[in-house]
């Protein structure tokens, strides 16, 4: 009996500017017909689920690093 493979979470990663770093198969066929989505801004292949846009969470998250990483000049 051959053991069953777990189905592969969709998973991107992006940076801070919603540009994807990398995205595994499964991300890739759900939001690209499994083309490359390297260096594709998120907000070109996909929408908020709800009425919070990404601009506004990534300004969240940006204030959430510069408050655990303060800028020093």
């Amino acid at each position: 009996m051959s053991p069953q493979l777990e189905p592969e979470v969709p998973t991107a990663f992006v940076d801070l500017d919603f540009v994807i770093i990398r995205a595994n198969q499964s991300f890739r066929q759900i939001m690209a017909d499994d083309q490359d989505l390297t260096r594709s801004r998120l907000h070109e292949i996909a929408a908020p689920a709800d009425a919070e846009s990404f601009m506004s969470i990534r300004s969240r998250l940006r204030g959430e690093r510069e408050a655990r990483e303060p800028s020093f000049l």
